[in-house]
């Protein structure tokens, strides 16, 4: 499988090497054919990628069927990349969620094609062409995704008859909303990009500089950051309870190592995020960005949780220590003692 992920992630830089060869506006030289096969090579060996091509598991069918999906989108084959769509929702039925996210970027660059969206526009500005343009085409749009629109379907009229999007024991996936996850997403790119991060130090201060002047948006970033750590905050019981991965010992060793831990690495998860928007506003629209990180708060905010650690957690939010109870309480008790 790891050769099928290495030829779709090719075919999809070489799609966006002609992107930005057709339109030289963007201001990026297309990137050259060896650099999108290193670039494949880099992306296909990458390590939580890489070792699950050693073991019967889900992971990388779900990537490839994931990927397959989007490059038959970004070519117009819009029927094959709503059955490639479809395919890995039955790898992981999350997957859905890309398949929305592959059906939303068909419509943005019909946009961008259009020459509504332009890169030098604000954001709202951009909302408002894109809502227009929507209303104005929604019966060709609604055409344009039927294929997607199907998968979506198939898959309500599979929650209805499951009972739910759970497939195993639903009394130990229990949503919640832990929206921490996003800010471990961060972490998690800030670690496997370290190095990028470090190169783009030499230009951050222009970041910086823009947003020192609009500081209401750094203050919505830390104040939502505190307020999802302070009382969204869960730790799944199997995390804690099996210590032969190395998630156990990232939380107990690093990310949980004292309950200030994660309020200390906030500016690195601004600065993270900072880079990613700047990285995708270079290429696409705000309106593909938005898209994009909604996606992704979608894929990992809903967390599967037991009705009990959602109980104490909520308990633990109000300021209770009692050591009977779970959530944070737990790790300051529990895992002490592993």
């Amino acid at each position: 499988m790891s050769v099928m992920i290495f030829v779709v992630m090719y075919t999809i830089f070489r799609k966006l090497s002609r992107r930005l060869k057709d339109d030289p506006g963007l201001g990026i030289q297309p990137i050259h054919r060896t650099c999108c096969m290193m670039n494949s090579l880099v992306l296909t060996c990458f390590p939580l990628l890489y070792f699950y091509n050693l073991l019967y598991y889900t992971d990388v069918g779900s990537v490839l069927f994931v990927l397959a999906s989007y490059s038959c989108s970004i070519r117009n084959h819009h029927l094959k990349s709503a059955f490639l769509g479809a395919i890995s929702v039955l790898f992981r039925q999350t997957n859905i969620i890309w398949v929305g996210f592959t059906a939303g970027t068909v419509v943005i660059r019909d946009i961008e094609n259009r020459g509504f969206l332009q890169q030098h526009d604000d954001f709202v500005s951009q909302m408002e062409i894109a809502v227009r343009v929507i209303l104005r085409c929604f019966w060709q749009y609604l055409m344009l995704l039927l294929p997607y629109l199907m998968v979506l379907f198939g898959f309500c009229v599979f929650i209805v008859l499951n009972g739910g999007i759970v497939v195993g024991d639903k009394s130990a996936h229990t949503a919640v909303l832990h929206f921490p996850q996003f800010l471990y997403f961060l972490l998690f790119l800030t670690a496997f990009s370290l190095p990028h991060m470090i190169q783009r130090l030499r230009h951050s201060h222009l970041t910086v500089l823009y947003y020192v002047f609009k500081p209401v948006h750094v203050a919505l970033f830390f104040a939502s950051a505190l307020l999802a750590l302070y009382c969204f905050k869960y730790e799944h019981p199997y995390l804690l309870a099996d210590n032969r991965h190395y998630t156990f010992y990232i939380w107990r060793k690093i990310l949980n190592r004292t309950p200030y831990t994660m309020y200390y690495l906030l500016p690195v998860c601004f600065y993270t995020f900072l880079n990613i928007v700047a990285l995708l506003s270079t290429v696409h629209s705000k309106f593909f960005t938005l898209l994009y990180f909604l996606c992704v708060a979608t894929q990992i905010v809903p967390q599967a949780c037991s009705s009990s650690d959602i109980l104490s957690c909520l308990i633990s939010c109000t300021g209770c220590t009692c050591p009977n109870t779970r959530g944070w309480c737990y790790s300051s008790n529990s895992a002490s003692t592993r």
